[in-house]
């Protein structure tokens, strides 16, 4: 069984979710703004990342994905996934991938706004 935390940061929200064979499993949204302000990790993700934390047995190896595009937070968000995963995250951004991905755009708009 394939276990993946993969959290995505806007500039509005946050999401979580737990991905278990490839299918998502459970989801959770907070407020970029409020992870912004917490200077305590354990605090602000207490519950969800507990109840994450509960489903994963400790034998397991649980990777992170990351997509952000609030960088300022990357380096919090790296702590948090190495205090409840023990792993430190993986970051997905245009220039680590290597994929080829063609876009165009009809309208002008923001890189995370690509329809």
């Amino acid at each position: 069984m394939k276990k993946f935390i993969a959290i995505d940061v806007g500039n509005t929200d946050i999401v979580v979710a737990l991905i278990v064979n490839y299918k998502i499993n459970k989801v959770f949204r907070f407020k970029t703004i409020k992870f912004k302000e917490n200077k305590n990790l354990k605090n602000f993700f207490g519950s969800p990342f507990t109840f994450l934390y509960k489903k994963i047995k400790k034998t397991e190896r649980i990777y992170s994905i990351i997509s952000s595009v609030v960088p300022e937070i990357n380096i919090k968000l790296t702590k948090l996934c190495l205090l409840f995963f023990n792993q430190k995250p993986f970051f997905v951004s245009n220039n680590k991938t290597k994929l080829n991905i063609k876009i165009n755009f009809k309208k002008k708009k923001r890189l995370d706004q690509i329809e």
